[in-house]
């Protein structure tokens, strides 16, 4: 893996050096990467992807070899495999990344189910995680989001990204009563959230909409006994994004159970699930009425539904999925008691 470009050296934390290397990363909109992962084969191809984005890559096998680079430069992004030989000590290069380069972006890719290690990457200061295998477009959305930072901090919903000592400065002035450190607060941290909703959980924009003002509701509420505001964050998005998680599963759980009881006709519950079901269809928009009747009133396959329906077959899943959330929504309206409804 070649390295592109020239760099000084300086040994010590990104936080110690000169005025000239914190500002190389503002003057020059050229991502440096550190790239860390003991597959030769992955650190060539992943590699050359982001070289052929622009990216100046210097890639590392071992937690030793990527402690030294981190030691003599600043990289805008971290990228480093989960498991390293044996381990996890990819948990490792976030943890050094995260002291030694507060500025830097930290991703973690693994083979494994992420959101299983979702608060111990958190805690390690991983700021997005990724499945294996890395796709193209995930690669260039992640550079992408690096030239937005760099190049445009004041503009849309991403900030410029804060250390921990200065999140919880702007936490402190809050606390003593400046709403503008709260807006700066919001601000900063916003892609953050949006990172653990979307990326990590894979959850639909609304609910990351939702969630990210949850997140900082809390935090309002919370504020004064907060000790570090970004680690608070972190686990606070992902208690609320396994809860979501949690209530999409029961919805969807229980609108196939409507669905099921209707197609089996079950006797001692037909009439009332028949007519329950039907109120609930009709309050759906028409493409999710059709999509749901093809699949369990009529019984057709994916295919069959992909064919009907005009439409991609990967796709067909998908739709379900969201039909089955707006139906088992409507269906829990049509149960409430009349006095919450008004309400």
């Amino acid at each position: 893996m070649s390295v592109h470009g020239t760099r000084r050296e300086w040994h010590g934390s990104c936080v110690d050096r000169p005025r000239e290397a914190t500002m190389h990363r503002e003057t020059i909109h050229k991502p440096t990467v550190l790239l860390v992962d003991d597959d030769p084969a992955v650190r060539e191809s992943v590699g050359a992807v982001l070289e052929d984005r622009g990216a100046c890559v210097t890639a590392a096998a071992t937690v030793d070899e990527a402690d030294d680079h981190l030691q003599r430069e600043c990289f805008s992004l971290v990228l480093t495999d989960l498991r390293l030989d044996q381990g996890t000590e990819g948990l490792d290069v976030a943890r050094m990344a995260r002291e030694r380069a507060p500025g830097s972006r930290v991703v973690l890719f693994s083979g494994q189910d992420l959101s299983a290690i979702a608060q111990e990457a958190a805690d390690a200061g991983v700021d997005e995680m990724l499945a294996k295998p890395l796709s193209i477009d995930a690669l260039a959305r992640i550079l992408t989001d690096l030239g937005t930072e760099v190049e445009a901090p004041a503009r849309g919903s991403r900030g410029a990204r804060l250390s921990d000592a200065e999140g919880q400065q702007l936490l402190a002035a809050f606390v003593a009563g400046d709403q503008g450190a709260f807006t700066r607060i919001a601000t900063s941290y916003r892609a953050m959230l949006f990172s653990v909703f979307l990326r990590w959980f894979r959850l639909g924009e609304q609910d990351a909409e939702d969630l990210c003002q949850e997140v900082m509701l809390q935090l309002v509420l919370k504020a004064a006994e907060i000790r570090n505001v970004r680690t608070w964050l972190l686990g606070t998005a992902i208690n609320q994004a396994k809860k979501r998680i949690r209530r999409l599963i029961r919805e969807r759980t229980l609108a196939e159970r409507y669905l099921e009881d209707l197609e089996l006709h079950e006797p001692e519950h037909d009439e009332d699930i028949r007519e329950l079901i039907s109120r609930g269809l009709g309050l759906l928009r028409p493409p999710d009425r059709r999509l749901l009747a093809l699949i369990y009133i009529e019984g057709l396959s994916y295919q069959e539904v992909a064919d009907r329906l005009e439409r991609p077959i990967g796709s067909i899943g998908p739709l379900r999925g969201r039909a089955l959330k707006r139906l088992a929504r409507a269906v829990a309206e049509l149960e409430r008691p009349p006095q919450e409804m008004v309400a």
